[in-house]
């Protein structure tokens, strides 16, 4: 046993009592007065003992201490520095090494400790440099007094302590070095009075409850790589800022919990288990991060904000959700994939601008609580109990992809939803329900519902310059107005193709589909505004009530829009309704009425319909103003000739037509000329082929104007048009008399080179009308041209 020190000059060493301050040496060992070194060689014995400085150099294959229920080595009021070349072992000691009042280095040599109730204790600080250090401990690894720090610098630490691995009441660093650290029985790395830096290591722990806990401070861990096997795997009382860091953390509890204001990982992997595997109390940052979590219960869980940036992030949960965010969530990349019973909550706003993010979960993909904002990237939402995306707040879509399916609704918004670019697609029970206002200003739409393809409760839907595809048993449902402004916008519904309760339905222009089983449009209240663009309706079923366009109280307006309509029973139907085409085309067909309206207006564009009962169902006889109308009936449009429209399957209504146009008598206003004749005879719902055939006469019989008429001075050509049955042109000019009918017409019998020269266009002129006549009036040349709009 070693004996007990009662004098600051007494030095205790193999059981003997040495004085310190003479030069004294025993079997394997030697002691300088002068320097104060204890040189160990080969030295075998029981501990050493002594008060003031001491630096031991151990030199020889092995120095063994046997401490008999004392310290190996102790220290009092003073420091001790060991190094050498050769290696200390101790064992069987109550403590291996003891500085009561001190500090102690070690340095280039190998200490082995093991067999003792504790392995180093240090009053004031501990540093291991270029060492090997073992140590096999009852209690505690290695132990620091209140506020002393503990370095590990490039050395090598093996730890096995059935309570604590290393205890630091003040700042720990591990610089360097692969470090091992089991405790069976308690915690792996415990920092109670500072922050922890671990740097450029291997660390690897195995505990039974905290792998590494910074109870107050921050812990910073740089170019490292851990290992940590725990009940909580990382815990830390301040922020914890990582770099080029390698974490794989086995919580059984936790995986990693950090307390302070921030947790920030960047360049780095972390691959992570535990019931809760990653919980900040408030925010965190992933940059240039590799991040793989399995959890039983929740995956990440901030108490503040989120921010991911080019990282990779994996989640597989369980029971509770796999990312829950306390506020706010930005995420710029590169990937963020969730799956589990509950996806992704954010409760504060979400903002993507790229990368992919996907969470697929039981019950709802992705709920956020505030604002939803995506500016590229993709973002999948699967809920196969319940919605794909669900927004609480106003969302906005500026640009990429999103792709929400739920077993309920695919995408919820409950408050206002803009698709400005980039491409949606949700399918569900609803595909697409909004609270609030809806806007597609460009982007591309496929909604997809087995009840409601896009659901709009309250507000109003505007579509403009969109790609829209919309399908459901309603496709359309809509409590407000809905407004199409140019696009594509395609709908199908089994019972109806758009439901609006309450507002209008109103077209400017693009190319537009509305299917349906039942009902095209179908409106309790509201009125349809055709005001440019063109919309094409159709609705396969025969029942009582099946039409392209129901009005329940409104009235559906023509003045600009080309609208087709094919309906089952009716094209339009209305008891109190007004149908007014003031200008564009109205084609209305039903298997009984083409249109069965309270009244029919109409002053301008085109009117068709046909019905195999009535082409018109009208309560107001007299609703019609025949004045400068033309009306066409019969049995179909290929026999049909004015005369009243009462109780005639097929009525075509067009107006009669006034236009005028002067120009110079010059081929240059040729082209003027061909946007005329469009102009004038398209709107009013004239074919294609008449169009051309017109055009090319007037092109002729102005060309023999302007070759003849002015021989000496320029001059202008009068056109005035008008549309009845048939068309009359008048056209005159006030050059020299000139009538272009008294060329003899070519024999077109004869070879080219034979025929004489001129008249040929006149010839094609009088075939391609029906009547041509000159007169010379006051000094005018008049030519008047016939050619009736059917046959």
């Amino acid at each position: 046993m070693t004996p007990q020190i009662y004098s600051d000059a007494q030095l205790v060493i193999n059981g003997k009592i040495y004085n310190s301050e003479e030069n004294c040496y025993g079997d394997g060992w030697s002691w300088e007065a002068g320097s104060r070194v204890l040189s160990l060689y080969s030295y075998h014995g029981t501990g050493i003992d002594c008060f003031g400085d001491i630096s031991i150099i151990a030199s020889g294959a092995e120095n063994t201490i046997v401490g008999k229920h004392r310290p190996g080595i102790r220290v009092r009021n003073g420091d001790l520095s060991i190094s050498g070349e050769g290696s200390l072992i101790l064992a069987e000691s109550e403590t291996g090494i003891c500085v009561d009042a001190g500090t102690l280095s070690i340095t280039s040599v190998h200490v082995g400790i093991s067999g003792v109730a504790a392995g180093i204790r240090v009053h004031k600080g501990l540093l291991i440099t270029g060492s090997a250090v073992s140590i096999r401990s009852q209690d505690t690894g290695i132990k620091s007094g209140s506020g002393a720090g503990i370095s590990i610098e490039a050395s090598s630490l093996q730890l096995s302590a059935d309570n604590i691995g290393i205890e630091c009441a003040g700042h720990l660093l591990m610089d360097g070095g692969t470090h091992l650290i089991e405790t069976p029985g308690g915690i792996g790395i415990q920092v109670c009075g500072g922050p922890c830096s671990l740097k450029n290591c291997f660390l690897r722990v195995a505990s039974r409850k905290t792998g590494i806990i910074v109870e107050k401070d921050d812990l910073q861990i740089s170019s490292a790589t851990a290992e940590i096997s725990a009940g909580t795997g990382i815990s830390a009382g301040g922020s914890l800022i990582g770099t080029d860091l390698h974490l794989v953390i086995n919580g059984e509890e936790t995986g990693l919990l950090v307390k302070g204001d921030l947790c920030r990982l960047s360049d780095g992997s972390c691959a992570v288990m535990g019931n809760a595997a990653l919980t900040f109390s408030k925010d965190a940052v992933f940059t240039q991060m590799h991040v793989t979590i399995e959890a039983e219960e929740t995956g990440i869980l901030t108490g503040g904000s989120c921010v991911m940036e080019n990282s990779c992030v994996s989640v597989i949960s369980g029971k509770e959700a796999g990312v829950r965010i306390g506020t706010d969530l930005l995420f710029s990349g590169m990937s963020l994939e969730i799956r589990g019973r509950s996806g992704l909550v954010v409760n504060g706003d979400l903002e993507v601008s790229n990368g992919n993010l996907t969470s697929i979960n039981e019950g709802t993909g992705i709920d956020v609580k505030g604002t939803f904002t995506q500016r590229s990237g993709m973002i999948c939402g699967t809920g196969m109990a319940g919605d794909g995306i669900r927004a609480a707040k106003k969302m906005t879509i500026l640009g990429g992809k999103i792709d929400a399916a739920g077993y309920l609704t695919g995408l919820t918004a409950l408050g206002d939803l803009t698709l400005a670019s980039g491409l949606l697609t949700a399918s569900g029970k609803t595909g697409l329900k909004v609270a609030g206002s809806f806007e597609d200003l460009g982007g591309y739409l496929t909604v997809f519902g087995d009840e409601f393809g896009l659901h709009l409760s309250g507000s109003t839907a505007t579509f403009g310059d969109a790609v829209v595809d919309i399908a459901g048993d309603i496709g359309l449902y809509v409590g407000n107005a809905v407004n199409i402004s140019g696009g594509a916008v395609q709908i199908s519904g089994q019972y109806a193709g758009i439901f609006s309760r309450g507002g209008d339905v109103l077209i400017h222009s693009g190319t537009h589909d509305i299917s349906a089983d039942t009902y095209g449009i179908l409106l309790t209240s509201g009125s349809v505004y055709a005001k440019g663009g063109s919309l094409q309706i159709r609705t396969t079923d025969i029942d009582e009530n099946s039409c392209g366009i129901s009005l329940g109280g409104g009235d559906l307006i023509i003045s600009g829009t080309h609208l087709d309509i094919s309906g089952g029973m009716f094209g339009v139907r209305g008891e109190q309704s007004t149908v007014s085409v003031l200008k564009g085309d109205l084609d209305a067909e039903g298997s009984v009425c083409g249109v069965a309206v309270k009244r029919l207006s109409f002053t301008g564009g085109a009117f068709t319909a046909y019905g195999k009962k009535a082409a018109l169902c009208l309560e107001d006889h007299e609703s019609i103003c025949e004045k400068d109308i033309i009306t066409l009936c019969g049995k179909s449009g290929t026999s049909a000739e004015p005369c009243p429209y009462a109780d005639q399957k097929y009525v075509h209504l067009y107006p009669k037509h006034f236009a005028r146009l002067t120009i110079p008598a010059t081929v240059e206003s040729l082209d003027e000329i061909v946007l005329w004749v469009d102009a004038s005879l398209r709107p009013n719902g004239v074919a294609e082929p008449f169009i051309a055939k017109m055009t090319l006469v007037i092109e002729e019989l102005f060309v023999n104007i302007v070759n003849y008429a002015y021989p000496d001075e320029p001059g202008s050509v009068n056109f005035t048009m008008y549309l009845d049955p048939c068309l009359k042109l008048i056209i005159s000019d006030t050059g020299v008399p000139f009538n272009p009918l008294e060329f003899s017409e070519p024999d077109v019998t004869l070879p080219i080179d034979d025929r004489n020269v001129g008249g040929l266009g006149i010839f094609l002129s009088k075939k391609l009308t029906d009547r041509i006549t000159y007169e010379r009036v006051n000094g005018t040349n008049v030519l008047t041209v016939y050619k009736k709009l059917y046959n």
